[in-house]
């Protein structure tokens, strides 16, 4: 219990000087930066170095979290942004037992920094391997940099701090919130490869843009912005990206939605995940001593 206490208290420490930020627990010991500035609001728990909510200043909220969702050491948050690393969806050796999305989404980080200036509040946190788990048996680190202002902006850097090259995939894995998914379209994608879910091998063209009126989850191979056509809501959301070469989309549908106890009763109308990856077939090659970054950019149109 005093870890735990301790890891709030650390967290109300080390803001102390930013005014704009406060901390809170929906659960005990499971801390909640919360920031507001004149440009934006946001949320972002140490759990997962996850962020719960983004509202840019006049606007409605651009970041989907479910109204039933788990604050709980060990359980990823439905909606958000969970960060998947160091792999995408199984495990890449298909052993039963590790958890999907990687080790990252569910473990406490931890905040090495803040920034604050009139307009943006930046706060940076880091997860780090050692080598010890059967999962992940490599000295490997993640820092996460969010940037909160008109904008919001992610940037998870990788390094391979072991003596081998490796291979990691990730995701920023983020549940966009919309007013109707139903008449919701993901434009950009047009011409881009794509496979299911990475459980079926044939590789397919897009051919049109992409309407949210069924069940989806493809894993595209693309470069591209996106945008994010919310057309009951009268607004678009755009997404630019950087040294991500897959685009996932996803939304489970109703059958699908209905057996998620974490998801409340036709909350999967109010959301689409589109998230900035390196995942099939774009595992990324990290040879001993160097990075790579995988950053996108969030804005109201």
């Amino acid at each position: 219990m005093f870890a735990l206490m301790n890891r709030t208290a650390t967290l109300i420490e080390a803001t102390a000087n930013h005014p704009n930020i406060t901390i809170d627990e929906p659960a005990p010991g499971y801390p909640v930066i919360r920031v507001s500035n004149p440009q934006a609001s946001a949320s972002v728990a140490l759990h997962g170095a996850h962020v719960v909510s983004y509202q840019p200043a006049g606007h409605q909220p651009v970041i989907f979290t479910s109204s039933a969702a788990i604050f709980s050491e060990g359980k990823a948050i439905r909606g958000g942004i969970p960060i998947c690393w160091p792999w995408f969806s199984a495990h890449r050796d298909g052993t039963k037992g590790f958890p999907s999305h990687g080790l990252a989404r569910t473990s406490f980080w931890q905040l090495d920094d803040v920034t604050s200036t009139g307009d943006a509040t930046t706060l940076t946190l880091s997860f780090a391997t050692d080598g010890s788990d059967a999962a992940w048996p490599y000295a490997t680190k993640a820092t996460l940099t969010i940037t909160i202002g008109v904008t919001l902006s992610l940037a998870l850097r990788s390094d391979n701090l072991s003596n081998e090259t490796i291979e990691i995939s990730d995701a920023l894995h983020a549940y966009f919130q919309v007013a109707q998914a139903q008449q919701t379209e993901v434009l950009g994608l047009a011409g881009a490869d794509y496979v299911f879910n990475l459980s079926d091998p044939e590789v397919k063209s897009q051919l049109s843009p992409i309407i949210i009126s069924e069940p989806i989850d493809r894993v595209y191979h693309s470069t591209a912005a996106i945008d994010i056509a919310d057309r009951a809501g009268e607004r678009t959301i755009h997404i630019e990206k950087s040294q991500s070469h897959t685009t996932v989309v996803w939304n489970p549908g109703a059958d699908t939605a209905a057996a998620m106890a974490d998801l409340a009763n036709d909350e999967y109308q109010n959301f689409v995940c589109v998230e900035p990856a390196n995942a099939w077939p774009n595992r990324i090659p990290l040879p001993a001593g160097t990075s790579h970054t995988t950053s996108m950019t969030v804005s109201v149109k």
